[in-house]
């Protein structure tokens, strides 16, 4: 008996990212509630979070090298909402390279924008904005794609498979 290879093919997903509202001339602060924790109750919830675990222990032993300060899930208040970024670098020049996790590529860009915004607030500048994910999809811009560090630029897409 012979099994179709077609069993074998992975399944094509594509996820809808969420539109985020601007906050422009709102009042950002770092929240004075850091210790909150996002519910995670699918399998592939869980994946994601040991991922982003996983490229956070990963992060940590760059800031050393690069002479940075990593930040990691700091939650801010924007008005009366509240958003949390994944990771940032903090060099003394006060620049920043900003991270979002995710384990499969899904446009990050208004996210992104939005926490690029409220760092920018906050003082922080010039910020470089990265995508860190496990694997790309077929709609992942493959000219943003880097596989180093050292390579980042402006909405790099890092391919890190750790």
């Amino acid at each position: 008996m012979s099994i179709p290879a077609s069993l074998f093919t992975q399944p094509v997903h594509t996820v809808v990212q969420k539109r985020r509202q601007g906050f422009e001339g709102l009042p950002v602060q770092v929240s004075d509630v850091q210790q909150r924790s996002m519910p995670c109750n699918t399998q592939a919830q869980r994946a994601g979070m040991r991922y982003e675990n996983r490229v956070g222990r990963f992060l940590e032993k760059l800031q050393e090298q690069y002479g940075a300060e990593l930040h990691s899930h700091v939650w801010f208040k924007i008005g009366n909402r509240s958003a949390q970024t994944d990771f940032f670098f903090v060099f003394p020049s006060n620049s920043v390279i900003l991270f979002e996790v995710k384990q499969t590529w899904v446009d990050t860009s208004d996210q992104l924008a939005m926490y690029s915004y409220i760092l920018s607030e906050l003082g922080f500048g010039p910020i470089t904005c990265c995508t860190v994910c496990k694997s790309l999809t077929p709609e992942t811009p493959r000219d943003r794609v880097i596989y180093s560090f050292d390579a980042i630029v402006e909405d790099a897409v890092w391919l890190l498979r750790i």
